[in-house]
């Protein structure tokens, strides 16, 4: 429909699946979600980041205040790890929320966003992230390394990482506005 319903984990994994055509699509959550069938996807994996470098979401998703609880991520030789890798210049990730949970990746990690280029705003977490890259690894408990805006947002969870670690985002070269970690 216009704009896609998401409702259930399997309407995420499709938004990754297509996450090509994203461009100019409109998504919103009809309700909050539990990812804790994840910890036994992909090999133990988890869920597979929506979006890359090289394939960006460039869509917009409105969480509409729901949250997605027990995200499991368990990547921790992949870059760009998060629910969303890498959000494009015309993406946006609104009023979403991440409850518990735990997200590892190697280089570029984030709760919510492991690369953001387009916007975050109204967004929360409280899930542990953990970056293991032994380099530059931007971590962050929200978002890994921002290169947009990211408005009126906040994490919680614990964060552990090498380099550029911080508890709301790992590296900033965006704006940041109302938002605070804790």
């Amino acid at each position: 429909g216009d704009p896609y319903q998401i409702t259930v984990l399997g309407n995420l994994v499709w938004m990754g699946a297509n996450v090509g055509s994203s461009s100019g699509k409109y998504y919103t959550v009809q309700n909050d979600i539990d990812a804790s069938a994840l910890v036994v996807w992909n090999s133990g994996a988890g869920f597979s980041p929506i979006g890359t470098g090289g394939t960006p979401f460039r869509g917009t998703l409105d969480g509409a205040g729901h949250v997605i609880s027990h995200l499991i991520i368990n990547r921790p030789v992949q870059d760009n790890v998060g629910l969303f890798g890498t959000v494009g210049g015309s993406g946006v990730v609104k009023d979403l929320g991440l409850a518990g949970g735990a997200v590892t990746g190697n280089e570029i990690t984030g709760s919510l966003v492991a690369m953001n280029d387009g916007m975050v705003n109204g967004c929360h977490a409280s899930s542990t992230v953990t970056g293991t890259g032994p380099g530059t690894d931007q971590t962050g408990g929200l978002v890994g390394w921002n290169n947009g805006t990211m408005s009126n947002c906040y994490a919680t969870g614990a964060v552990t990482g090498t380099n550029y670690v911080g508890g709301l985002l790992g590296w900033n070269a965006g704006t940041v506005s109302g938002c605070h970690a804790t």
